[in-house]
C-alpha cells in the first residue's frame, strides 16, 4: 500500500515537476542569451565628407554593437572584434553563432548616399553556423536594430545640414554676387596699375640700356688702356737694356782709368827720380841712364793709357748719344721719350673719374629693389585672382597662368640685377682701386723716368765737355810730348854732362807736368767711378720701372676683364627690363579680359539660383529610401535547412523515446524474471540482448527516415555509426532505470530525465543554461549525443569523441547498476513472505 502511494502521489506531482523543469531551463537559457558568443569583422576604412569631416560608420556601428555586451544580465550577444580569418574559424568550430562583416567601402558608401552620390545603401552581412535558426533569426534582429538606430542618427544628421543649408543659400547667392562686382572693380583697378606698370618697366628698360651703352664704353676705353700698359712695358724693357749696356760701359771706363792712375803714379815716380838723379848727376850717371830708360817705358805706358782711356770715354758717349744694334732710338732718346710718355700717361690717368663707378652699384641696387617691390606685388596678384574663385573659372585661370609669368620675370629680373650688382660692386671697387693704385704708380715711375733722362743728359754732357774734344786732344799730345820728351832725354844723356843745366831745367819741368798729369788722372779715375756707379743706379732705377710697367700692364687687363664682365652684366640686366616690359604689358591685358570675366561672373552668379538641381519624383523616392535607411542588412547561414539543423536533436529524443518503449514492452525487468535461476550479470545480459537488437534495428530505420525526408548528412556512415551507439546506450540506460526504480517508476524517472535534458540541448532556444542545467548538458547522455549528431550532420560543431565517451560511460554504468539492482531485488525479506503468504 505504501508503495502504490507513492506512485500515485509521483503521478499527481509529474506533470507539475516536468513543467517547473522546462520553465526553469528555458528561463535559464533566454537569461544567459549574453553568453552566447558571436563575431564582428571590421574591414571599413573611414572616409571624409566634403564637409571635411571624418566619417568612421564601421567604428560606430561596431561600438552600437558592442556596447554592454557580455555584462550580467545583457539581453544581447557578447560580441568579438577579431580578424577574418578568427571569425572564419570560429564559425566553424561552433566558438562563434553568428560571424557579422562590415564590408571595406562601408563608410564610404554610406558617404556617397548621405552627399547624394548614390542611392544604394552599403550592406552589413551576417553568417550564421547552422547550430540554431532561432539564433540566426536573433543575431539578425540585433544587427538590423543596430544599423537601423546608426540609419537613424545618420539621417537626423543629414537632415538637420541640409536644412541648415538651405536657410543659408540665398544670402551666399547675393553675398557672392557682391563679391563678384567687388571683384569687377578690384579688376578694373588692376588694370590701371598693370598699364602704369607697363610704363615704369619701359622707362626702366631705357635706362637699363643706357647703363648697358656706356658701361660697354668703359669697357672700350680700359682695352686700350691695357693696350698703351703693354707699350709702356715693352719700352720699358728697352730701356731696361739700354741702361744695362751704359753701366758695362762706365766699368770699362773705370777699369781704364784705373790703369791710367797706375801709368801717372809711376810717371810721377819716374820723374821724381830723375830729379833725384840729375841733382846726384856728378855721383850717378848710370843711374840716370836707368832712370831714363825706365821714363821711356812709362811714357810708352801713358801713351797705350791714353789712348785706351779717350776710346772707352768715346764708346761710353757712343752709347748714350746714338743708336745700338737693331734699335733705332739712343739711349739719351728713349729715356726721354719714356718720361714724356708716363708724364701723358699720368696726366690723362689723373683725370679718371672713378666717381661713376662707386656709384654704379648703387643705381643696380636700386634697380634690384625696384624688381623686388614689382615681384612682391606680383606674387600678390595670384591671391587677389583667387578671390573670384566662384566665378569664371577660364578668365581667372588666364589671370593667374600671366600674374605667374609676370611673377616669373620679376623673380629673374630681380635675379640678374642682384648678380649684376654684385658682380659691378666687385668690379668697381677692384677697378677703382687699381686706378688709384695705377695712377700712385706711374706718377712715382713718371718721376723716375725724368729723373733717369735728366740724369744721363747731364752725364752725356759731362763727358762730351770734360772728357771728349780739347781735353782728350791736349791729353794725348802732353802723353806724346811726353814720349817724345823721354826720348829726347834719353838721347841727350849722352850730352848730358855739357847740359847739365839744362838737364835740370828738363827734369825740374817733367817732374811739375808729371804732379800734373797724375793730378788730372786722379780726378779722371773719380769721375769714371761716379759715372759706374749712376749706370748702376740707372740700370737698377730702369728694372724697377719696367717691373712697375708690367704691373700697372697686368692690373689695367684685370680692370678690362672686369669692365667686359660689367658691362655683359649690364646687357642682361636690359634683356631683363624689356622682358619685364612685355610681361607687365602682357599683365595689363590680361586684368582687362580679368575685369570682362568678373563682369560676366556677376551675372552668372545672379542666376545661380534658378540652376540649383531639382530631381524628379523616381529620384526623389529613391533619394528619400536611401537617406532613410542608408544600411541594409544581408543574412545567410551555413545550415541546409531546418530540417537538417534539428535533425541532431530530434534524433537523439527519438532514440530515447524508443528505448523507453523497448525496454518497457520486452518486460526484461518483470519481478518474475528476475526471480529467474540465473546469475544477476547473465541475467543483465540475456536482458539486454534482443533489446540491442531492437535498437540496432531502430537505428537503420531512423537513418534512413533522415536520408527520405531530406536531411543533408555531411557524414553519412559516422551518423549511422553514432545512432547505433546512442541507442545500445540509452537501451542499456532504460534497462538499468527500470531495474533500479522498477517498471513504472523506471517510466516515470526515464520522462522526468528527458525534460531535464531536452531543455538544456540546442532546439528552439541556445542551449546555454546556467546552473544545473549547464551540469545537465555537460554530463547527461541525450545532449550529448545531440551535440555529436549535429556535428557529423551539419558538419559544423565541435569534435564528437567526448560526447561518445559520455554516452559510452552512461552505458556501463547502467549495466552496472542494473546488475546490482537486480542482486538487490532478489533478496526477500520476512515481511515480504508473510505479505505473500497473507494475500495466498
Amino acid at each position: 500500500m505504501k508503495r502504490r502511494s507513492i506512485l500515485f502521489a509521483l503521478v499527481l506531482l509529474l506533470p507539475s515537476l516536468i513543467g517547473l523543469t522546462a520553465l526553469t531551463g528555458t528561463s535559464s537559457s533566454i537569461d544567459n542569451i549574453h553568453s552566447v558568443r558571436a563575431a564582428v569583422v571590421n574591414l571599413d576604412e573611414p572616409v571624409t565628407l566634403d564637409s571635411g569631416t571624418t566619417l568612421p560608420a564601421g567604428r560606430q556601428i561596431t561600438a552600437r554593437l558592442t556596447q554592454g555586451t557580455g555584462s550580467e544580465g545583457s539581453t544581447s550577444l557578447t560580441w568579438d572584434i577579431v580578424s577574418a580569418d578568427t571569425a572564419a574559424t570560429g564559425l566553424s568550430d561552433g566558438t562563434y553563432a553568428a560571424v557579422v562583416t562590415i564590408p571595406k567601402d562601408f563608410s564610404s558608401g554610406i558617404a556617397d548616399v548621405l552627399q547624394g552620390a548614390s542611392t544604394t545603401a552599403p550592406q552589413v552581412s551576417i553568417e550564421a553556423n547552422g547550430s540554431s535558426d532561432v539564433m540566426g533569426l536573433i543575431s539578425h534582429a540585433v544587427v538590423a536594430s543596430a544599423s537601423k538606430e546608426f540609419g537613424t542618427t545618420l539621417t537626423v544628421n543629414y537632415l538637420d545640414a541640409s536644412l541648415a543649408g538651405t536657410g543659408q543659400i540665398a544670402s551666399g547667392m547675393e553675398d557672392a554676387a557682391d563679391g563678384a562686382g567687388e571683384l569687377a572693380d578690384g579688376s578694373s583697378t588692376l588694370y590701371e596699375g598693370a598699364s602704369e606698370l607697363a610704363e615704369g618697366s619701359a622707362t626702366l628698360s631705357d635706362g637699363v640700356s643706357t647703363l648697358a651703352d656706356g658701361t660697354v664704353t668703359l669697357a672700350d676705353g680700359m682695352s686700350t688702356l691695357a693696350d698703351g700698359s703693354v707699350t709702356l712695358a715693352d719700352g720699358m724693357s728697352t730701356l731696361t737694356n739700354g741702361s744695362s749696356r751704359l753701366a758695362n760701359g762706365a766699368t770699362t771706363l773705370s777699369n781704364g782709368m784705373s790703369d791710367l792712375r797706375t801709368g801717372s803714379n809711376q810717371l810721377a815716380t819716374g820723374a821724381s827720380t830723375l830729379s833725384t838723379g840729375v841733382s846726384g848727376y856728378t855721383s850717378g850717371v848710370d843711374n840716370a841712364a836707368s832712370g831714363s830708360a825706365t821714363l821711356a817705358a812709362g811714357a810708352d805706358q801713358l801713351v797705350t793709357g791714353v789712348a785706351s782711356y779717350t776710346d772707352g770715354v768715346q764708346q761710353v758717349y757712343n752709347g748714350i748719344t746714338q743708336p745700338s744694334g737693331a734699335s733705332s732710338v739712343s739711349l739719351q732718346d728713349g729715356a726721354a721719350q719714356v718720361a714724356d710718355g708716363l708724364s701723358q700717361l699720368d696726366s690723362e690717368l689723373q683725370n679718371i673719374d672713378t666717381s661713376a663707378l662707386e656709384a654704379l652699384p648703387g643705381q643696380l641696387d636700386s634697380a634690384a629693389e625696384g624688381a623686388e617691390e614689382l615681384k612682391a606685388a606680383a606674387d600678390s596678384l595670384p591671391a587677389l585672382i583667387e578671390a573670384c574663385g566662384q566665378g569664371d573659372a577660364a578668365a581667372c585661370q588666364g589671370a593667374g597662368t600671366i600674374a605667374q609669368e609676370i611673377s616669373g620675370g620679376a623673380g629673374t629680373l630681380n635675379q640678374q640685377l642682384s648678380a649684376g650688382a654684385s658682380s659691378a660692386r666687385s668690379s668697381s671697387q677692384s677697378l677703382s682701386g687699381q686706378v688709384n693704385t695705377l695712377k700712385t704708380s706711374v706718377s712715382t715711375l713718371s718721376a723716375g723716368a725724368s729723373s733717369v733722362s735728366g740724369g744721363i743728359d747731364t752725364l752725356a754732357e759731362q763727358i762730351n765737355s770734360n772728357l771728349l774734344g780739347a781735353n782728350a786732344e791736349q791729353l794725348n799730345a802732353g802723353a806724346q810730348q811726353l814720349a817724345s820728351g823721354s826720348s829726347t832725354l834719353n838721347n841727350g844723356l849722352n850730352t848730358l854732362s855739357s847740359n847739365s843745366q839744362s838737364l835740370n831745367s828738363g827734369a825740374n819741368q817733367l817732374a811739375s807736368g808729371s804732379s800734373t798729369l797724375a793730378d788730372g788722372t786722379a780726378s779722371a779715375a773719380d769721375g769714371a767711378d761716379t759715372l759706374a756707379e749712376g749706370a748702376n743706379d740707372l740700370a737698377n732705377g730702369t728694372a724697377d720701372a719696367a717691373d712697375g710697367a708690367r704691373t700697372l700692364s697686368d692690373g689695367t687687363v684685370t680692370a678690362s676683364t672686369g669692365a667686359n664682365t660689367l658691362a655683359d652684366g649690364a646687357v642682361s640686366a636690359s634683356d631683363g627690363a624689356e622682358t619685364l616690359a612685355g610681361g607687365a604689358q602682357a599683365l595689363a591685358e590680361g586684368s582687362f579680359t580679368l575685369s570682362d570675366g568678373a563682369n560676366t561672373l556677376v551675372d552668372g552668379l545672379r542666376d545661380a539660383g534658378n540652376q540649383i538641381p531639382v530631381y524628379d519624383t523616381d529620384e526623389a523616392s529613391a533619394m528619400s529610401n536611401a537617406i532613410a535607411s542608408p544600411i541594409s542588412v544581408s543574412y545567410s547561414s551555413a545550415q541546409a535547412g531546418t530540417k537538417t539543423s534539428l535533425a541532431g536533436g530530434a534524433s537523439a529524443i527519438a532514440l530515447w523515446i524508443g528505448a523507453l518503449i523497448t525496454v518497457v514492452g520486452l518486460g526484461a525487468m518483470g519481478s518474475r524474471r528476475i526471480a529467474s535461476a540465473t546469475t544477476p550479470v547473465n541475467f543483465v545480459r540475456s536482458s539486454a540482448r534482443p533489446a540491442v537488437l531492437f535498437a540496432l534495428g531502430q537505428s537503420v530505420l531512423l537513418a534512413a527516415v533522415l536520408v527520405a525526408t531530406g536531411v543533408s548528412l555531411s557524414h553519412p556512415m559516422a551518423v549511422l555509426v553514432v545512432v547505433a551507439c546512442t541507442a545500445i546506450s540509452l537501451t542499456i540506460v532504460h534497462q538499468g532505470l527500470l531495474a533500479v526504480f522498477g517498471q513504472r517508476g523506471g517510466v516515470i524517472a526515464s520522462l522526468f530525465l528527458l525534460v531535464a535534458q531536452v531543455v538544456s540541448m540546442d532546439g528552439v532556444l541556445p542551449a546555454q543554461p546556467g546552473g544545473i542545467f549547464t551540469a545537465v548538458r555537460q554530463a547527461f547522455p541525450l545532449p550529448r549525443a545531440a551535440d555529436a549528431l549535429t556535428t557529423l550532420i551539419t558538419g559544423i560543431g565541435p569534435s564528437v569523441g567526448g560526447a561518445i565517451a559520455v554516452v559510452m560511460a552512461w552505458a556501463v554504468v547502467a549495466f552496472v547498476a542494473s546488475i546490482a539492482a537486480v542482486a538487490r531485488r532478489r533478496q526477500t525479506s520476512l515481511g515480504s513472505l508473510r505479505a505473500a503468504a497473507a494475500r495466498a
